[in-house]
């Protein structure tokens, strides 16, 4: 029994060391940057999928999104309010030296990761929703590629959180 006791002792332990790096928290100071670039990115493929799906003219389906064979603004507004939530489900946060947040088909993090990620996108995207939907809409409907439009838009929405030497003063988001 004894024997027994100790070995579930040990995996446990074991599980709880290897698990430890995930179940931390990141800071803002060291996530910020890449999930402010991760969620632009992902809303403009997201609005380009949309862009293409509404130039179907022979559509079975009527998309709210769509307005005929157009992108509707709307359907960008929707993308940016619900990015933070999607974030965490598309990608991988991983924590070696450095942070990466890297596209993941299944990705597994702990609830304190996830409100980080969360946390940590609402202020830094979600708080501009308006102007970030409206210039990603702006660039679809001027059908701009994301390889000419994505890297001016990160840096228009992204360049305060990607400053190392902005400090984190202390806001709403810190009670979330």
């Amino acid at each position: 029994m004894r024997v027994v006791s100790a070995f579930a002792f040990a995996v446990v332990l074991l599980l709880c060391l290897s698990a430890a790096p995930a179940a931390m928290a990141f800071p803002d100071e060291l996530i910020r940057c890449k999930v402010c670039n991760r969620a632009i990115e992902h809303v403009f493929r997201a609005g380009a999928e949309l862009r293409d799906h509404c130039a179907v003219e022979e559509r079975d389906d009527r998309d709210a999104r769509c307005d005929y064979v157009n992108l509707h603004k709307f359907g960008i507004e929707e993308m940016v309010h619900t990015v933070c939530d999607d974030l965490p489900k598309n990608y991988q946060a991983l924590h070696d030296s450095e942070f990466e947040f890297a596209v993941h088909d299944d990705p597994e993090h702990s609830p304190e990761v996830v409100m980080a990620l969360k946390r940590t996108c609402v202020k830094w995207v979600h708080d501009q929703s308006e102007e970030v939907a409206a210039y990603i809409f702006g660039n679809l409907d001027a059908q701009k590629s994301a390889d000419v439009v994505l890297p001016s838009l990160q840096r228009r929405f992204c360049s305060l959180a990607c400053d190392p030497s902005h400090k984190k003063k202390r806001d709403h988001h810190d009670e979330l």
